[in-house]
């Protein structure tokens, strides 16, 4: 039994400098830091697929049919016809970091606003049902082909975009409070 549990200890070893190694020469190779080459060796190992929120299917139909539940059906069809012709769904990478944008029509401000809550947090919560980080970056824009509003949901699946994403929401609190800092005795003068 002393034998086996020797036996193991070293296969366990060997293992671990045999790793060292390919990482040391990883690490050499492509200029990546301990981290990164431990996480790509580690991914090259396992091959495993990673998951990416821009092609789950569950993502889309959820979005879809909570913005039919927001606007109405006879708006929602509407959208439908134009969807014929026209991407209303669009993914891809802006920045550093991934997107899912919608273009949809808002008849007020606060629905604009309910939608963008709602869709949000759909969003947040596929996320985090793959165990990644629930932070999603929200932003409106004009969807430039069609003239129509679009709400775009940016977000992490890895750690460097959760750094990037996370730079990004520090730059949007501090810009809102430049624009609403408050009046001290010099600015009254």
């Amino acid at each position: 039994m002393l034998k086996i549990i020797f036996n193991l200890a070293v296969f366990a070893a060997i293992i671990a400098v045999l790793f060292y190694i390919v990482r040391l020469l990883v690490m050499l190779w492509t200029g990546w830091t301990k981290e990164e080459a431990a996480e790509n060796i580690r991914s090259f190992v396992s091959d495993r697929q990673d998951y990416h929120l821009a092609a789950d299917q569950t993502l889309n139909v959820q979005l879809w049919e909570a913005v039919r539940d927001i606007i109405g059906e006879a708006r929602f069809d509407g959208l439908c016809r134009l969807a014929r012709t026209a991407r209303l769904y669009e993914t891809g990478n802006d920045g550093g970091l991934p997107f899912v944008r919608l273009t949809v029509v808002c008849a007020t401000a606060s629905e604009q606003q309910r939608m963008e809550n709602i869709l949000s947090d759909i969003v947040a919560e596929r996320l985090r049902t793959h165990n990644l980080d629930g932070t999603v970056l929200t932003t409106w824009e004009t969807n430039s082909w069609l003239q129509l509003p679009s709400v775009k949901f940016r977000f992490a699946e890895s750690q460097k975009e959760k750094d990037i994403l996370d730079g990004c929401l520090r730059d949007d609190a501090l810009r809102v409070l430049r624009q609403n800092h408050p009046l001290v005795d010099e600015d009254l003068t």
